[in-house]
């Protein structure tokens, strides 16, 4: 494979952009650059009901994990992982909406403890508009 690649890098050597045209054309791809923001849940008609919640072991795929003192513990294969939480948050920014209550996140990944939600989202450096319970949260969308 890496010898097809070095081939025809070697054998195709015209260019047919100039330096010129290509920084031209980045930076036009970087100024008309829209965010897609697609309504998952409808384009494929499920309901926000459907979807399985909670946060997945990286290790088995089993749903959902346990907090326990700082790290997520599986109840199928006992792995502990502290970060598992991540990517069922920004799957939550993804499917449902990217801005969300300490509330409704807890309740996503069956979490009971405000505090600890609170610490969570702090330690992703995600800060909250508003106070108290108005706060919100906004997710960045991974790119």
């Amino acid at each position: 494979m890496i010898r097809t690649v070095q081939g025809l890098t070697e054998n195709n050597t015209q260019h047919y952009l100039s330096q010129k045209d290509i920084k031209k054309l980045s930076k036009l791809l970087i100024k008309n650059h829209k965010q897609i923001n697609i309504d998952v849940l409808k384009q494929y008609e499920i309901k926000k009901e459907d979807i399985a919640t909670g946060v997945v072991c990286p290790n088995c795929d089993n749903l959902p994990m346990k907090r326990e003192m700082r790290h997520w513990l599986c109840l199928a294969c006992s792995n502990k992982n502290a970060d598992a939480h991540i990517k069922a948050i920004y799957d939550y920014a993804l499917l449902i909406n990217p801005q969300v209550k300490n509330e409704e996140l807890r309740n996503f990944l069956h979490l009971n403890s405000s505090t600890s939600m609170y610490k969570i989202l702090r330690a992703m450096d995600l800060k909250p508009n508003g106070s108290r319970k108005a706060a919100t949260y906004t997710i960045p969308l991974p790119k």
